[in-house]
């Protein structure tokens, strides 16, 4: 898949993430709307890594195979800073936590983080 067509699918993704972020408020009890937003947050965070992963392939040469790795990868490449790189770095670590457990209070947590993450990732594509 080519790098323009992966970008797309990630900024689609990201509007459909960011209209729900603009419906939720924390201490909200609509979980239906909360888990809605988690979900969009999963399959947002995974276009986002693989585009990412795509472009630091095309433009830089470099390989990454894995979220971590990747993120680690655009830090080497100078596409954004160390403060930038760990905050993403937890925002994979929120992905993966949701998409192996559910437990409420961890849900409800990581919802109220998921704005903020969802402003990272724009930042990067921004940049790119």
């Amino acid at each position: 898949m080519d790098l323009k067509l992966k970008r797309e699918q990630t900024m689609r993704a990201l509007s459909s993430l960011l209209e729900l972020v603009s419906k939720f408020k924390e201490g909200s009890n609509d979980i239906i709307l909360r888990d809605a937003m988690i979900q969009r947050f999963e399959y947002t965070t995974e276009a986002f890594w693989k585009y990412l992963k795509a472009f630091l392939k095309e433009e830089h040469n470099f390989l990454a195979n894995s979220p971590r790795e990747v993120i680690r990868t655009g830090l080497q490449a100078k596409l954004y800073d160390e403060k930038l790189s760990l905050e993403l770095l937890q925002m994979f670590d929120d992905r993966n936590l949701t998409s192996h457990t559910y437990i409420e209070e961890l849900a409800s947590s990581i919802a109220t983080r998921i704005p903020q993450h969802a402003k990272h990732i724009q930042n990067v594509l921004e940049k790119l």
